[in-house]
């Protein structure tokens, strides 16, 4: 049976079934879904059943019914159990994915990491975060194939999973139990072992199956933005000790999660996941884990290309094996084309020694001794700088910030038909790293921002203006904040954060001087000088040179090829060739130390020639 579908159908039959629904006043779901159901079975020559999940489905017969029957029967001619799978994705929408990170695998994605992790072995196969059954499916497939007994037994005896959510529970069964049908097993009921559970959290033990591990953990771990994470659900990802570190992510946990669940001796992990974790900090912990324990059998990095539709994020296959292998093997997918079958895409082997204390470098062997390299040669950047800051976070920039012309000492400010005069002296300029990515746009710069601080008299602490002189030395820029206090105490301050016109987190506050300024993220290097010390910065970073008399050489190597070279190899990843410029990702890059003579040469050379020497002082070659 051929259950293979590209992704441009699949998209077409998401794109078809949303219109269907939504240009259907009578449609819901239950409808199109039995009809969906009775279209693949009627596809394969069958006509009733006697199991009693799937007849419960497409015993439905009303009018919606046949309608989205008569649908089916002219958009999809040849109905397979991926429609199915397709069809459980569409009930999930996308405001419930954001703070659930339901996204589910393709299912040839699902084929490869099922093989690469079970293999031609035979053992219990769970997924901690099942979705609809994608890979419990391809296990269920793979087991067989593999001969490890009939549809009923493999499903009773070697089947586990478990979803937070328990429509995706009741789908996950729905779809084991019409392919079983589709194969010619069809019972009154199958005994799977689905539960409805938060893997975080879940026992085992405590379900009617008393399982306590398995041979094989495979799986899709849900990807939640660390914004998007409710305070409940970070406090049970930091209760796993390898994810109590940085920003909570929800997928990180599920490695540790992964190897406390499977067999102690040989048991396997399969994961799709984002590779944030190669070098994020919230990923040092596992990166330690993972690396010490000896269990790396293959990393594969996709390096950025498509592996979940609608989806930009970055995602690595990762094979983990408790037997322990002796040196890992590592790969990156280098066309999109390659994500149609990964395990074609060519591994390197790599010792454990080039993971331990590092962030990860998922690359050829020459592109790792070329970052390593490059790591070496000088100082590194933040040790090199006097200090490297990020812009500051008032948590509601439209209504600090200004774009107004100035006129006889006041901004005038506008909002909801209001006017008012801010007063100058209350503002300093600030410039957006992330927009101001030339020096032209920099000299032509007109953004101020409110500015409700002034240095204590110790010369180094910021303090807030106290209310009451705030509202005595600058009435206008009062008059103004007073307005705006409702939208401001709507904020999500620090908890550092008390007055209610103060920014809403303390960080940069004194982030005047002259600096190096640069973008949060980038397609190319982008780092200007601002040489006005009364300015800030925000949504950007500042490195403040220790001597200025080499900022026009730190401008040179940072602007140049080889820094390039690096963050293009070590960054995270974002849309349309962009890469982070985090303190994480540039904080390592080394700055050589150079003579005098070296400084002049350099100073002097084009870009090409730049280019040339650089590489040469970095010991790079055949570049």
């Amino acid at each position: 049976m051929n259950t293979k579908i590209d992704f441009a159908m699949k998209s077409k039959i998401q794109e078809d079934i949303t219109k269907y629904l939504s240009d259907n006043s009578r449609a819901d779901f239950e409808s199109i879904e039995s009809a969906m159901l009775r279209a693949i079975l009627n596809s394969s020559g069958i006509y009733s059943v006697k199991n009693e999940t799937i007849k419960n489905v497409i015993c439905i017969n009303t009018l919606p019914r046949r309608i989205a029957s008569k649908w089916i029967s002219q958009n999809i001619p040849n109905p397979t159990i991926q429609h199915a799978l397709t069809l459980y994705e569409v009930r999930v929408s996308p405001e419930s994915r954001k703070f659930d990170g339901a996204y589910y695998t393709p299912q040839n994605i699902v084929d490869a990491i099922v093989d690469l992790t079970v293999g031609n072995r035979i053992g219990s196969v769970c997924d901690p975060a099942c979705g609809s059954g994608a890979f419990l499916l391809g296990s269920l497939k793979k087991l067989l194939s593999n001969k490890a007994g009939t549809i009923p037994k493999i499903l009773s005896r070697y089947i586990w999973g478990i979803d937070i959510d328990i429509h995706n529970v009741e789908n996950t069964k729905k779809v084991l139990s019409l392919f079983s049908i589709l194969e010619g097993v069809d019972r009154k009921e199958f005994r799977i072992g689905i539960f409805q559970g938060n893997s975080l959290k879940f026992s085992w033990l405590a379900t009617s199956r008393k399982k306590s591990s398995f041979d094989f953990i495979v799986g899709n771990p849900p990807y939640v933005r660390g914004r998007n994470l409710t305070s409940v659900l970070k406090a049970q990802i930091k209760s796993w000790p390898t994810a109590d570190v940085g920003i909570a992510d929800l997928y990180i946990p599920f490695f540790e999660i992964a190897l406390s669940w499977v067999k102690n001796d040989a048991g396997r992990i399969g994961y799709i996941t984002p590779n944030t974790y190669f070098s994020s900090i919230n990923g040092r912990k596992v990166r330690k884990m993972i690396s010490e324990a000896r269990v790396i059998e293959k990393i594969i990095d996709l390096n950025g290309f498509p592996a979940f539709e609608g989806l930009l994020t970055y995602t690595c296959i990762t094979i983990l094996d408790k037997a322990h292998t002796p040196r890992p093997l590592v790969g990156v997918a280098l066309r999109a084309s390659q994500l149609s079958d990964i395990r074609k895409i060519r591994l390197f082997p790599i010792n454990y020694s080039e993971l331990r204390n590092h962030d990860w470098y998922i690359q050829p062997k020459k592109i790792i001794s070329d970052m390593r390299q490059i790591e070496s040669v000088g100082t590194p950047l933040t040790d090199y700088v006097l200090k490297f800051t990020t812009g500051i976070a008032t948590l509601r920039n439209d209504l600090y910030i200004f774009n107004s012309p100035m006129k006889n000492g006041y901004i005038t400010c506008e909002i909801n038909g209001n006017f008012f005069d801010i007063e100058k002296e209350i503002t300093v300029p600030i410039i957006k790293p992330n927009i101001i990515n030339d020096e032209f746009k920099l000299k032509n710069n007109r953004e101020r921002i409110l500015y409700p601080y002034r240095l204590a008299s110790d010369g180094k602490s910021i303090n807030l203006i106290a209310e009451g002189e705030l509202r005595n030395l600058y009435p206008g820029a009062y008059s103004y904040l007073k307005y705006i206090k409702p939208l401001l105490k709507k904020r999500s301050v620090d908890d550092s954060v008390s007055n209610w016109y103060a920014y809403g987190r303390s960080q940069a506050l004194d982030g005047f001087g002259k600096k190096i300024i640069f973008p949060m993220m980038s397609n190319h290097p982008v780092f200007l000088w601002v040489d006005n010390p009364n300015t800030l910065i925000y949504c950007g970073y500042a490195l403040f040179p220790r001597s200025y008399k080499d900022v026009k050489i730190l401008l040179k190597i940072l602007n140049s090829d080889v820094f390039w070279y690096y963050i293009s190899n070590t960054s995270k990843n974002y849309a349309n060739g962009y890469k982070s410029f985090a303190k994480n990702y540039v904080k390592k890059f080394s700055i050589p130390d150079l003579t005098d003579s070296q400084k002049e040469l350099l100073l002097s050379l084009s870009p090409k020639k730049t280019n040339q020497y650089l590489n040469k002082l970095y010991g790079l070659r055949n570049r």
